[in-house]
């Protein structure tokens, strides 16, 4: 009878354990833990997952880190000495579930994600959105669980079993490749991974000052020849690498997925970008070669792989400078002339610069997610940045621009996330004053049509301007669209 009592009493002294403190927890060695994914189901979108986890010795949580993933997330068990003991949703936070790591030995979890049911609650690759023919993309935060809080430093590794024909693409390490066996870290993982699952067709690498950008486009119908949605991507990525002087963190991967149905090239992208960073661009599977040539999407959504490493999103900013931007660099690049794209940046200005139902920049930017004024915020977040632009030139009397200001921004940031205050602070003090403060919190637009006259920028229609030349700030505004990424910054030129 004592070895059936002895298996008995490990599950018995597990449910007790789960009765304290979850943060009373306490890491024994550097924290560590693995994935083994099973993926061979995923004709139903279903992931069996199991995770091992070293280093920790008491109860704690285990979370998935988007709101609300956590639904998806069941059948969630410890294995204990053979037994498998189902773990409990934790009470405050829905999306995390209650465990005891053993003294010795790791703590081994059994779950089952499901991105079927990810997919048709969010069908967004933030959560999970299916692509190609039954293939996924999904964030990396809302299918593999961690321990809360996330340690600073954990070494993790992830492997996957596939079903024949499917593959899988990761901005993590690739380990091995015959195994589908990858690195990552808490690091990476806190700043989030897009992951592919599914038919995977690898196109060329694209090279930017010694940085790259992995291309990866998922399988389905398309009109465009890879030739020019290689294209598209090649002249973003250069036009962005010139900007920051190659790719912040090495490298970053793209994943391209068609979408039926649609003639635009750029339909729809996302950017996770605090660690090594992931991209998804939806295109128009029915936009033909043409189409891409001048398209802004990809310029937009790579401009994202340099923003600063942030404390939370901070819509107004990232969005702001890649909207201003994506039109910008296209003119540096000779996508575009400089009156098509002054013409563009006029009329985005026009329509969507002014505080939408008296409410201000900062406010809309707060409460994105709830009111959807996404146009609203990305435009009048760029028309905010061009004014900064300005002003910053006016007054260093252009020795520097909004672009030292970003670099600056970002180098500091990798040695320290910066937080909105700080974001808001350093264009303050570029821009001689509390003018950029002041214009996030306005609820009245002031009138362009002064600095347009001083710029020689003459509206000629709704949405099409001429350039003057002959016009007093004529030199500072070609310098916008003409100004070249210059050398790391200089220390000096790092706000405070």
């Amino acid at each position: 009878m004592l070895r059936p009592l002895a298996i008995w009493l490990v599950p018995a002294c597990f449910f007790l354990a789960l009765t304290a403190r979850a943060d009373d927890a306490t890491p024994v060695s550097p924290p560590r833990w693995s994935f083994q994914v099973d993926a061979r189901d995923l004709e139903h979108g279903l992931l069996l997952i199991e995770m091992n986890l070293r280093g920790y010795a008491g109860p704690l949580l285990l979370c998935a880190d988007m709101r609300g993933a956590g639904k998806s997330i069941t059948k969630v068990r410890a294995m204990a000495q053979g037994a498998e003991i189902p773990l409990l949703r934790d009470s405050e936070q829905s999306d995390c579930f209650r465990a005891v790591a053993p003294t010795s030995g790791p703590l081994v979890v059994r779950y089952q994600s499901d991105l079927g049911d990810l997919a048709n609650h969010h069908g967004d690759p933030d959560f999970a959105a299916r692509v190609g023919d039954g293939g996924f993309i999904f964030n990396d935060e809302s299918v593999l669980l961690r321990p809360e809080p996330l340690p600073e430093q954990a070494s993790i590794e992830i492997s996957f079993s596939l079903p024949p024909g499917v593959s899988v693409a990761a901005p993590w390490k690739l380990i091995d490749r015959s195994q589908s066996r990858f690195a990552s870290d808490a690091r990476q993982y806190d700043a989030g991974s897009y992951v592919a699952l599914g038919k995977l067709h690898a196109l060329a690498a694209i090279d930017s000052h010694g940085g790259v950008f992995e291309v990866q486009l998922l399988a389905g119908a398309h009109r465009a020849s890879e030739a020019a949605l290689r294209g598209w991507v090649e002249k973003a990525a250069h036009a962005v690498g010139d900007f920051y002087g190659g790719v912040p963190t090495g490298r970053a991967l793209v994943f391209l997925v068609p979408i039926a149905g649609e003639s635009d090239p750029g339909v729809f992208g996302t950017t996770l970008h605090r660690a090594t960073p992931s991209v998804v661009m939806f295109f128009g599977a029915d936009a033909n070669d043409e189409a891409f040539r001048d398209d802004w999407m990809a310029t937009h959504e790579l401009f994202h792989v340099g923003n600063p490493r942030l404390t939370s999103k901070v819509r107004w900013f990232n969005e702001g400078t890649a909207t201003y931007y994506q039109d910008v660099l296209r003119a540096r690049a000779g996508m575009a002339s400089q009156e098509k794209i002054w013409s563009d940046l006029y009329d985005g200005f026009t329509r969507f610069c002014a505080p939408l139902d008296r409410h201000s920049l900062a406010d809309e930017s707060e409460h994105l997610r709830e009111r959807h004024h996404f146009v609203n915020v990305y435009w009048a977040g760029a028309c905010l940045f061009f004014r900064a632009d300005v002003l910053i030139r006016e007054h260093s009397n252009g020795k520097r621009s909004l672009d030292d200001l970003l670099r600056a921004l970002l180098e500091k940031s990798m040695k320290e996330m910066l937080d909105e205050d700080q974001l808001t602070a350093a264009l303050d003090e570029a821009a001689g004053g509390k003018k950029i403060s002041a214009m996030l919190q306005a609820n009245q637009l002031e009138s362009l049509e002064p600095l347009y006259k001083k710029l020689g920028i003459v509206p000629i229609a709704k949405n099409q301007v001429k350039l003057d030349d002959a016009a007093k700030g004529a030199a500072l505004r070609r310098a916008i669209l003409e100004e070249r990424a210059t050398s790391a910054p200089r220390s000096s030129e790092i706000p405070r």
